[in-house]
């Protein structure tokens, strides 16, 4: 399993910013608080640098696992 990273929102937004010099191209799995997010119910933005989690709010927690 690679290594896990909680992601910072953007703002109030859905947007998760992942840390730096890493882009979407090295995430194998995405989580929602704790648990995976199904494709189509996320998207890449800003140039693969952060996550778009369609079902997160305010209090949830986004992370990531790392190929």
């Amino acid at each position: 399993m690679g290594k896990v990273v909680i992601l910072n929102r953007i703002d109030q937004s859905g947007v998760f910013v992942l840390p730096g010099g890493l882009t979407f191209e090295a995430v194998d799995v995405i989580l929602l608080n704790g648990i995976p997010v199904e494709k189509g119910n996320y998207a890449a933005v800003s140039n693969g640098t952060a996550i778009d989690v369609f079902g997160s709010n305010l209090d949830s927690v986004v992370s990531v696992i790392l190929k």
